[in-house]
């Protein structure tokens, strides 16, 4: 938000450009769709929180020229493929370029991607020439043809994947709000956050790297087969190669290996890597944080602290905690690999008025301190070494307050410097084996149960990605058909049954002579164990159990013989959604 270009100005003239603009993304594809039919449009959102929409290019994007380029999404079986399609510049007329004199109080640019099931965002380059997570060069031609006319831009992305997003800064944008997929009503938030109704305090919960493909999880990022194998659906592999380093545990662990000297700069520099990290979110007030407290008790750490509103209007903020645990010579020698931190804990505050604070307390369980150690003692273990827990506006700034702690400053290849105020640490004196060894739940001793399936059970020589070496140990990129695998893995990916001998074939269709015939109303609230149940079952038919098994997605078939009435068992990741219901008929929706 440059030069506070946000929230625009009350009952504000605006232009609204690109095709996603009448197109939003409301939810994923499948079962995590949206019955876009009952969900309000932009223009409708905007106008409701007092401004008023360029109609001139609504019009043009809604049913004229502008039309006839929509994105495109593979359908729920997964054929098709995702295209941006943005209108292209040539298509713009000198109507259009001239209606944005009358509403020129801001251009608002919305950037779309969607995704869903049964088919992943693919890494290859689109007809366009560029991935799908980046902007292509008609998406390019729009901010030029808005920087050009308009002293205020502010771009939408409306999208659940993070999106390569270097074109903020390349074209000089002057706000960005990332909306992520809005579900039934979450649209009416834009207006009301572009008006300044709403003071933003949402956070970022990935990291945004200006490279997606420079995640070592990437490496091995797709569909792979197994070149020997014969086995039906039973031949395709994906080895998690980056081992614990996902996402921000990758970013800032090799960041401060390179502060502390354990990692060459030359290698990695952290600040072309990463554009926005994890939990980071702006508001548009601002807030001081002071008397930071952390306390031990017997089973957590309580963390506190005050937070003041020291702008000119009520806002929200959010306390991220987290914990770095040490990277042991034990960790190193046994392979276990430690992030550089981790969130064990956040709250939101509640609205704070200019000039007031709250203090917020956050617990941490003890827990959140152990780490599985397969290859040494082989269950959980608490480390001997310094934890430290760290207040942050989002990981990064967390990370950089532990290293203020540990004494390291821009000098030592910093960023910028930390505040050691924000940070407690405190010192596990030996190795703890024994506290987590056994399940709270159950009491059962906690050990290894999947060494069989590891890929180094198949191939020793197999290296997962380790903080100790990180270009010697770079996941390879596997290439479709490229496993050979040993007649081990074969061996064990084969379909195989041993059939019992001793098993007697059950009754199917037949009335008990004892208890006669039997229903299923008969069977509420009873125990699971009641014998009374395998006589019921056995008034079944092979053919009823068959359908009651298979054609028992999202319901129960009816059976007459028992009396059993069908029902209608509907879920969805986004809540019921018309594709699963069919029939125009869909629940509310949330946003993804």
């Amino acid at each position: 938000n440059e030069n506070n270009a946000l929230p625009l100005k009350s009952k504000g003239k605006i232009t609204v450009l690109g095709q996603n603009s009448v197109d939003l993304v409301y939810g994923g594809g499948g079962s995590g769709s949206v019955e876009t039919a009952k969900v309000p449009d932009l223009k409708t959102v905007l106008t409701k929180s007092g401004f008023e929409v360029n109609k001139t290019l609504w019009d043009f994007y809604q049913t004229g020229a502008g039309s006839s380029y929509r994105k495109k999404t593979p359908d729920i079986e997964g054929k098709g493929s995702f295209e941006v399609n943005e209108v292209p510049r040539s298509v713009y007329t000198d109507k259009e370029i001239n209606s944005f004199k009358d509403y020129n109080d801001a251009a608002v640019v919305v950037i779309g991607r969607s995704g869903g099931e049964s088919a992943d965002l693919a890494t290859d380059k689109l007809s366009t020439g560029y991935h799908y997570l980046e902007i292509d060069n008609n998406e390019k031609d729009i901010l030029k043809l808005a920087k050009e006319n308009f002293e205020t831009v502010v771009v939408l992305i409306n999208s659940s994947n993070p999106m390569q997003l270097g074109f903020l800064d390349e074209y000089n944008i002057d706000a960005a709000i990332s909306v992520g997929a809005l579900g039934q009503t979450g649209a009416y938030a834009i207006g009301e956050v572009l008006n300044g109704n709403v003071n933003p305090s949402g956070n970022l919960v990935d990291t945004y790297a200006y490279d997606a493909f420079s995640s070592p999880a990437m490496a091995n990022f797709g569909n792979y087969k197994i070149a020997n194998s014969q086995v039906d659906k039973g031949n395709a592999y994906m080895v998690y190669g980056e081992g614990i380093y996902v996402g921000y545990k990758y970013y800032e662990t090799r960041y401060e290996d390179v502060v502390l000297g354990n990692e060459k700069e030359s290698d990695y520099n952290y600040s072309k890597q990463v554009q926005f990290p994890f939990g980071y979110g702006l508001s548009y007030s601002q807030f001081k944080w002071s008397d930071y407290r952390v306390k031990e008790k017997d089973d957590k750490y309580e963390v506190s602290l005050k937070v003041m509103n020291t702008g000119s209007v009520s806002g929200k903020d959010v306390v991220q905690i987290y914990m770095q645990s040490p990277y042991t010579k034990y960790d190193k020698d046994n392979g276990i690999e430690k992030a550089s931190v981790e969130l064990v804990g956040f709250a939101k505050t509640s609205e704070i008025k200019a000039g007031k604070s709250e203090t917020v307390t956050i617990e941490v369980d003890k827990e959140e301190m152990k780490t599985y150690d397969a290859n040494g003692k082989g269950t959980y273990i608490v480390d001997a070494g310094d934890y430290y827990f760290a207040a942050g506006e989002n990981v990064h700034d967390a990370l950089n307050n532990i290293l203020a702690a540990k004494g390291k400053t821009t000098e030592d290849g910093m960023d910028y410097d930390g505040n050691p105020a924000l940070v407690k640490n405190f010192t596990v004196d030996t190795l703890d084996s024994a506290t987590y060894a056994e399940s709270a739940e159950t009491g059962h001793k906690i050990s290894n149960q999947f060494d069989d399936v590891d890929i180094k059970h198949y191939d020793s020589s197999f290296k997962y990605l380790s903080r100790k070496d990180w270009k010697g140990t770079w996941p390879s990129t596997f290439e479709d058909g490229s496993l050979t695998a040993s007649k081990e893995l074969l061996d064990d990916l084969a379909i195989s049954y041993t059939e019992d001998k001793d098993a007697v074939m059950p009754e199917t269709g037949v009335i008990s002579e004892e208890y006669g015939k039997l229903n299923a109303a008969m069977f509420i609230g009873r125990d699971y164990d009641d014998k009374l149940w395998d006589v019921l079952l056995n008034q079944l038919t092979v053919d009823e159990m068959t359908k009651l098994v298979r054609m028992g997605g999202y319901a129960t078939v009816p059976i007459k013989s028992i009396n059993l009435p069908g029902t209608s068992n509907l879920d969805g990741p986004a809540g019921i959604s018309n594709t699963l219901v069919g029939g125009n008929k869909q629940g509310m929706a949330y946003p993804a």
